[in-house]
């Protein structure tokens, strides 16, 4: 199985890709939405894992695009998090998964260590 990792952050992408790897998948991996959208026909992943927030052509714009012409499964990887964002994704995109970076560790996710971590 090919997966196709579609984010921004290179330590994300990253994590995703070594894990990915450790389980036996095949991965490529597009850092933007404009290179996603070369790479998709070019490699034909089964999976796409997208990021919502990216600069120039998002996330959302990517599945729009890609639904013209695959129904290619996709999982948005996001730091959203607030109950209307799902239920807007859910309403345009008919989404039944989404992964959330905070699910991760602070310190994968970017997120400055605590007050009293700091000292």
């Amino acid at each position: 199985m090919k997966i196709l990792i579609v984010e921004d952050d290179t330590t994300l992408a990253s994590l995703i890709r070594t894990f990915m790897h450790a389980k036996g998948y095949e991965t490529c991996v597009a850092g933007t939405g404009e290179e996603a959208l070369q790479i998709i026909p070019a490699e034909k992943p089964d999976l796409v894992l997208l990021d919502i927030m990216m600069p120039g052509i998002d996330g959302r714009q990517v599945l729009a695009e890609l639904r013209r012409t695959s129904q290619t499964p996709v999982l948005f990887i996001t730091a959203l998090g607030q109950q209307e964002d799902i239920f807007a994704g859910n309403a345009i995109f008919n989404l039944q998964f989404v992964i959330f970076n905070r699910l991760l560790p602070p310190d994968l996710r970017g997120d400055p260590a605590p007050a009293e971590a700091r000292g």
